[in-house]
């Protein structure tokens, strides 16, 4: 199913983002970034960015519901090194994408 097969059902509505929602939504993310099945839809991510982070998201529910302690320092450096490629990777489909919505400071 595409995003067009979405929106066409009434379960995506096109949206117009300003330059404030797009830093309060990167804000968030650098508070709690959260993996996101449809990346390869929007940012282009590839297959194995993907996969790393569907396996991440299964550790860590795991985590959170079954088996505390089941993620390793290692691991978890792993996802946040993860995460901050990944949002790097959307502000730079935000700059190539949509240069208006795109910040001169987009980097703190």
């Amino acid at each position: 199913m595409s995003l067009s097969d979405w929106q066409k059902a009434g379960w995506l509505v096109a949206h117009k983002a300003d330059r404030a929602e797009i830093r309060d939504l990167l804000s968030l993310a650098d508070r709690d970034i959260r993996e996101c099945q449809a990346d390869e839809h929007t940012i282009g991510a590839d297959i194995e960015m993907i996969s790393t982070l569907d396996a991440f998201r299964k550790k860590r529910n795991i985590s959170d519901y079954e088996q505390s302690g089941c993620v390793s320092v290692t691991e978890a450096r792993e996802m946040f090194a993860l995460a901050r490629v990944l949002r790097n990777t959307v502000r730079e489909w935000i700059r190539e994408k949509h240069p208006h919505l795109a910040e001169e400071k987009f980097d703190r």
